[in-house]
């Protein structure tokens, strides 16, 4: 909506907008921008004042062709202007706030945003947050005739008893009647919406009790950066809420809740605040329903206070409740006793939902703050949580039918294994799109590949009678563990070190993704396969050999259990008290500690040079269509300077990993391009050189010349 309102001492209009007719009732300023330039253009007989940037779009929108531009200010001249509210005659409550000197005047203020509408924008401070900013700081009063139900109230004049709403049209209409109507239109923009009905909400200036955080100076920032918050994003989030001070609304304009504990005296003003029933009773002049009556309504509303400063029992006990959120705030003192609150508080770790920056983790900090007048939080942790989603990512809603029952879903798929994905999916901080598909793919093949690895560990191990007795230190001292034992057993201790940091960081997932990457990769596609056939030889003289391998075995897979209990409680237990003569329970065992000595860098750089090189020939089987247990008669191996000593120590088990008869190690230095077909060819391999044209690359710069390219 564009209108126009008359300057009182001047024969000029400033071309004022809103989205929102109805809150022209409310009007009380006309805001512009101090350093924007605003001009004077005469159309027909009369002279407008519109944004410079917005002038030439402005005039296209409201189809007018021919217009003068008369002169150019500044948006700060037009600071403390007086302007006529067309449709004053009609509301007599707004027609009474017109003779402050203060209201219907133009003010410059740097919030306005010249590149939109017409520069200037109409401001209602019983309608808007930042309007009444500004009213308050210039102590302009606030207009608001619009009752509980949302309707006009009699101040409204002619507009009485409608929704507000539904008054935009007729609004509109009194406006072209009285010549001050410029353009009425539709744009698309954000408004915000009730989170349940989804119809546009309408704001509204109400009274409350406040916090005003202004007053705790740095407190609550120095007491929020003290915090551990393990991610920067919520942190940085967290910290930004808190250094906005905002006056926090402690009150509700509700009827069940906690009350709050004032009571008015309608004599002399005075605030009877109590904080105890014993406070309440001894100031009471009547109980009702006695001493140990409800601290809720009706109940509390029953009691007559007698006034502190005068002594009169005309008292009214606030009608608003607390916040609820202030209750929750409130849990750790409200919760414990005193000596409990000074040995507890702060607490280690707290977490919530990413909704709750703006809720229970913002209020328990604030509160904590007040309690204490000093920068002390509540807790010396906070582990903010992004919400679940749908598969697609979308919010999940009963009304949308996307909803997953939990019970539905633990009764399908076996706890350990949802545990186990919600960890293993994503960052505890980001939303997580919830896929069974996925569940019961990688999750589940990690959780059945380490229960298959116990089972084929029991079965071998009692056919040799292995005994706890055959420990990682035996064999050492025997000298009976080989390279794949020292390399996992390596690898393990990296594990052991990788998780326990995580887990400290909270970054839950990437240990998950670890302990993942260690069963699969390590130990089942590559420990077992290799090891195999030594468990197999049922030669006598070689069975120590055997159990060096049970013994490796039985330490990883216990240290696994231990590693991957948080994530899957009750498989990690069962598998650790049917496989392990432990302790009663896996709880009771030790967390595992990083052994230095079992650590072998060389090894383990040999099988990663390995694990790649035996990748890569799988790969090359399958494009050629020869399965791995066909043996072939070659291999040529090209690696990096310095790799052919490193995989030649490993020359047995390469040649068995390949399943070939035999293997020729090349060392290159170059890694791409023509260089290193060059040296590829100079050292006799048979080589195969593609050119190919990168058409994303070229296409842009090539176009109608690419097939003269190609």
């Amino acid at each position: 909506l564009y209108y126009k309102v008359k300057l009182k001492d001047e024969d000029t209009y400033l071309i004022v907008w809103t989205t929102m007719p109805f809150t022209l009732v409310t009007d009380a300023m006309v805001g512009l921008n101090p350093d924007e330039d605003y001009v004077y253009v005469k159309v027909e007989n009369e002279k407008w004042i519109i944004g410079k940037t917005r002038l030439e779009e402005f005039f296209k929108e409201v189809n007018i062709e021919e217009y003068e531009i008369v002169k150019t200010v500044k948006g700060s001249e037009f600071e403390g202007k007086k302007y006529i509210h067309p449709l004053l005659n009609l509301i007599p409550g707004l027609e009474e706030c017109a003779k402050e000197n203060n209201f219907h005047v133009a003010v410059s203020e740097e919030f306005v945003d010249a590149t939109t509408g017409s520069g200037l924008v109409h401001l209602s401070p019983a309608n808007g947050e930042e309007d009444i900013k500004i009213a308050n700081k210039r102590k302009v009063k606030v207009f608001s005739p619009i009752n509980d139900q949302v309707k006009f109230t009699n101040l409204a004049g002619k507009y009485e008893g409608m929704f507000v709403r539904d008054a935009d049209r007729i609004i509109v209409e009194d406006l072209k009647e009285r010549n001050a109507l410029v353009k009425i239109g539709k744009i698309k923009h954000k408004y915000p919406l009730c989170w349940r009905s989804h119809h546009p909400i309408v704001w509204l200036a109400r009274k409350g009790w406040f916090y005003k955080l202004d007053r705790l100076d740095d407190k609550a920032i120095n007491a929020a950066e003290s915090v551990e918050y393990f991610f920067d994003q919520p942190k940085n989030r967290f910290l930004g809420i808190i250094k906005e001070r905002h006056p926090w609304c402690i009150s509700r304009e509700r009827i069940w809740g906690c009350p709050l504990p004032v009571w008015i005296c309608n004599d002399c003003g005075k605030q009877n605040w109590f904080f105890t029933r014993k406070e309440i009773t001894d100031s009471s002049a009547k109980l009702p329903d006695g001493p140990n009556f409800e601290l809720h309504r009706p109940w509390i509303d029953n009691v007559v206070i007698k006034c502190k400063e005068c002594g009169s029992t005309n008292t009214k006990r606030e009608e608003y409740v607390l916040d609820t959120w202030h209750n929750s705030g409130s849990a750790p003192y409200s919760s414990l006793t005193d000596e409990e609150y000074s040995k507890f508080i702060p607490a280690p770790f707290f977490t919530e939902g990413i909704d709750q920056t703006r809720g229970w983790a913002y209020t328990l900090l604030i509160e904590n703050v007040i309690l204490n007048n000093g920068p002390i939080p509540p807790f010396k942790s906070f582990l903010f949580q992004g919400h679940v989603l749908d598969e697609k990512g979308g919010k999940m809603s009963k009304s949308l039918g996307n909803v997953i029952d939990g019970e539905e879903l633990l009764k399908k798929y076996p706890t350990d294994l949802i545990r186990f994905y919600f960890i293993w999916k994503a960052s505890p901080i980001e939303p997580l799109s919830f896929s069974t598909d996925e569940l019961i793919s990688r999750p589940y093949q990690v959780i059945n590949t380490l229960f298959n690895l116990h089972l084929y560990f029991k079965q071998n191990s009692e056919y040799d009678n292995f005994d706890e007795t055959k420990t990682i230190s035996w064999a050492k001292e025997n000298e009976l563990l080989t390279s794949p034992d020292i390399w996992l057993l390596s690898k393990l201790q990296k594990l052991i070190k990788k998780i326990t940091e995580r887990n400290e960081a909270c970054k839950f997932h990437e240990a998950a993704k670890a302990i993942d990457d260690f069963i699969i990769n390590n130990l089942s596609q590559i420990y077992i396969p290799i090891t195999r056939s030594e468990l197999w030889d049922e030669d006598e003289s070689k069975k120590n050999r055997r159990l060096a391998i049970y013994a490796t075995l039985r330490d990883v897979l216990k240290t696994l259990d231990i590693l991957i209990h948080p994530l899957c409680p009750f498989t990690s237990e069962y598998l650790y008290q049917t496989v392990f003569n432990g302790k009663k329970s896996i709880l009771l065992d030790k967390w595992p500690q990083y052994q230095e000595t079992l650590v072998n860098e060389e090894i383990e750089e040999s099988f990663d040079i390995m694990k790649d090189i035996v990748s890569i020939s799988s790969a090359a089987r399958m494009k050629g269509k020869l399965k791995r247990r066909w043996p072939l008669t070659e291999a040529l191996i090209c690696v990096s300077k310095g790799q052919k000593q490193k995989l030649e120590s490993l020359s047995h088990l390469l040649m068995s990993q390949l399943n070939v008869e035999k293997f020729t190690i090349f060392e290159t230095e170059k890694e791409s391009g023509l260089e290193q077909i060059l040296e590829l060819r100079q050292q006799n391999l048979p080589l195969i050189s593609i050119v190919e044209l990168e058409r994303k690359r070229i296409g842009p710069k090539a176009k109608q010349h690419m097939g003269k390219l190609v």
